[in-house]
């Protein structure tokens, strides 16, 4: 979709991006990181034309952005940044409808594509009639992603776009982003600081130093990397914003024992002091100790089950089942999905997927 080869960007003795190759795939997320000044933003620039190219060639569906009128192109292009650039003396409508007005739209498609959108980011259509200072700062950068998407480009650029927002604003335009992915599949490049973002965020990330391109992979690729500068960048935290991404349901341990009341059995592995308890449709009731279940067997009581209050949601992730298992002083918790029992996770599985090496 979107193809980098060998581009170079200088100003004078000083170069900005230095010979950088990349693919970016349809529809995939590539996140671009590096330190302040690695020449992340002046990529995206150069992909939609804002500065020339020194060198090298940028390629769009296979065709050369170099024969391609920079107006025109830029049109084809969504384009989200930190500032946002609403204009002020427009309403919301206005502006997502901005390059769709530009291209000869009607006003009834027009209205109509607004509609779509404003829903489509979480906003409610009676915003679609106010102007941009009525709005929060996250209000408003929703807004900012629905004209991206007006003219329903296939490549999406997004320079630090929620890099002025508070946290909680932040989590959940980042929330909006990946339903959006999840249903439209864009082609997006996506440039932020924030490793935790990235991770969540990008299928892969490419990771700038000094203009040139240092690494591309996945989030368990990079953390697994021996080079001492990708070590260094995404620092010891980078762990656990990995395991932040991966769903708690990727890390049930097979091997622990579970116990049905007039319900199969499954054995599980001898280490397991304990044997968890469930009913005949699934729900989980407790634990019983792994002795008593042995004395009793098909005879177990009602009164040998012991309650386990500690439990993780099966849509946590694997990050949080590290938290909850530090706080509540358990090496090991029960996943349940509603009332039923998903399976159970330890530490031993948690770290096991952080030990997988990707190919």
């Amino acid at each position: 979709m979107v193809r980098l080869e060998e581009v170079s960007k200088k100003y004078g003795p000083d170069t900005a991006v230095d010979s950088v190759s990349l693919d970016v795939h349809p529809g995939e997320t590539m996140v671009v990181v590096g330190p302040s000044g690695c020449g992340k933003t002046t990529l995206l620039k150069l992909i939609n034309r804002l500065i020339p190219l020194t060198s090298g060639r940028i390629l769009i569906n296979g065709r050369d952005t170099a024969g391609a009128d920079p107006v025109l192109l830029r049109r084809t292009i969504g384009y989200v940044i930190q500032q946002i650039g609403l204009l002020p003396h427009l309403t919301v409508r206005d502006n997502i409808t901005f390059v769709l007005e530009l291209t000869g739209v009607t006003k009834d498609r027009r209205n109509a594509r607004a509609e779509e959108l404003i829903q489509t980011v979480g906003l409610p259509t009676d915003y679609l009639d106010k102007r941009p200072q009525h709005l929060s700062g996250g209000q408003q950068q929703r807004v900012g992603v629905a004209r991206a998407l007006a003219a329903n480009p296939e490549v999406i650029l997004m320079d630090e776009p929620f890099g002025a927002l508070d946290p909680i604003t932040r989590q959940q335009l980042q929330e909006v982003i990946l339903d959006l992915q999840q249903r439209m599949r864009k082609t997006i490049i996506f440039v932020t600081h924030d490793i935790q973002e990235a991770f969540k965020l990008g299928g892969r990330v490419a990771i700038m130093r000094d203009g040139n391109l240092v690494a591309v992979g996945t989030a368990k690729q990079l953390i697994n990397s021996d080079q001492p500068f990708i070590q260094q960048f995404l620092g010891p935290r980078a762990i656990f914003d990995v395991l932040a991404t991966i769903p708690v349901l990727a890390a049930l341990d097979a091997t622990a024992p579970v116990l049905g009341l007039r319900s199969g059995n499954r054995p599980g592995s001898s280490r397991w002091e304990y044997a968890l308890m469930t009913d005949a449709a699934g729900r989980f009731l407790g634990i019983v100790e792994k002795n008593v279940a042995s004395q009793r067997g098909n005879n177990l009581r009602p009164e040998d089950i012991r309650p386990f209050t500690a439990t993780l949601d099966a849509a946590a992730s694997a990050a949080s089942a590290i938290e909850k298992m530090l706080t509540s002083g358990n090496c090991w918790l029960p996943v349940v999905d509603g009332d039923k029992l998903a399976g159970v996770v330890t530490f031993e599985t948690c770290a096991n997927l952080l030990r997988i090496k990707e190919v």
